[in-house]
């Protein structure tokens, strides 16, 4: 089965400013997603993300890397909940609400199963920098 594509757009806070997203994502097996943001706030505002989003009925958490423009490395991570209002069950769509934040550690495109490490990464190890976002997710 091909990938789903969904359409991605919302913002980010950070240090009083908001920052826009906007861009989409292709969902594939087990979760799994691939695709590309245009922030708006970057120096290098075309940016590759990966992540996965786990689904349980009508409840989902979405978490991904945010890679810098060109760059193999990723430094931010996004963890975000869909909110309950939003959800349709064995949807991805909806609302997510949630944070961003700078990780101690800068995950690769080439470092072993890079989803196992995204979804046991540890939020508490962040570098102190970080805000809200908002995402909505549409096909």
């Amino acid at each position: 089965m091909d990938p789903l594509k969904y359409m991605l757009e919302g913002f980010y806070l950070h240090e009083g400013q908001r920052g826009e997203l906007s861009g989409y994502f292709y969902l594939g097996a087990r979760q799994q997603i691939d695709g590309f943001v245009h922030d708006a706030g970057s120096e290098r505002p075309e940016q590759q993300i990966r992540g996965v989003v786990l689904t349980h009925g009508v409840s989902a958490q979405m978490r991904f890397l945010k890679f810098p423009g060109g760059s193999r490395f990723a430094n931010l991570v996004y963890s975000l909940m869909r909110t309950p209002g939003s959800a349709v069950s064995g949807d991805v769509t909806g609302e997510y609400k949630g944070r961003w934040l700078a990780i101690p550690v800068h995950l690769g495109l080439g470092h072993g199963d890079l989803l196992t490490r995204l979804t046991t990464l540890d939020e508490t190890s962040a570098v102190g920098i970080g805000g809200m976002a908002e995402l909505t997710v549409r096909k």
